[in-house]
């Protein structure tokens, strides 16, 4: 009679011990890790607040760049920073480009980053309720290379481990017959 334990045991069954009922967990097990991997890779948007800083304003606007056909395209995930002698305020734009947030009174130096790009400053002054609106940043390309690393690159490897461990399945059970 066919024992289930015998079929789990790596030293009863070689290296055929591999159960296909696992498969589909190791599989959403995956997904999951690569999903998970790939959500901390991406950029994140934070804010300082500075005890005891009343007042201040809200500055909003969009970031683009020239793609390599000199499209005009939103950067998604610029780095911003907005400093003066006191602080630096430090935040990402959105997916489509665009940012918004608060900074305190003052004169403040606005300066976007990208990879790929060269980064572009501005002067803004803040006064106590200003909303400054389309304050928008068009980034040139600097024509140097930068080296992308897929953050993908883990999902592509699970895809490849699963494909070549259903591959290796499906030869040890050929060869069994």
């Amino acid at each position: 009679m066919w024992d289930a334990r015998k079929r789990l045991l790596p030293f009863n069954r070689g290296p055929r011990w591999v159960e296909m009922r696992l498969l589909p967990y190791w599989i959403a097990f995956g997904v999951l890790t690569a999903l998970l991997l790939a959500g901390l890779s991406t950029a994140s948007a934070s804010s300082h607040v500075q005890p005891g800083q009343y007042g201040g304003g809200y500055l909003q606007g969009y970031v683009f760049g020239y793609n390599m056909w000199d499209e005009l395209v939103p950067l998604g995930w610029a780095d911003i920073s907005a400093s003066n002698e006191l602080y630096t305020f430090s935040y990402s734009a959105y997916g489509d480009g665009s940012y918004g947030f608060y900074l305190p009174t003052g004169t403040f130096n606005v300066t976007v980053e990208e990879p790929g790009f060269i980064s572009q400053s501005r002067m803004l002054t803040v006064s106590d309720g200003s909303a400054t609106t389309g304050f928008n940043f068009f980034l040139e390309r600097s024509n140097v290379p930068v080296p992308e690393f897929p953050t993908q690159l883990f999902a592509v490897l699970m895809v490849i481990a699963i494909g070549g461990t259903l591959l290796a399945k499906r030869t040890i059970r050929r060869n069994r017959r």
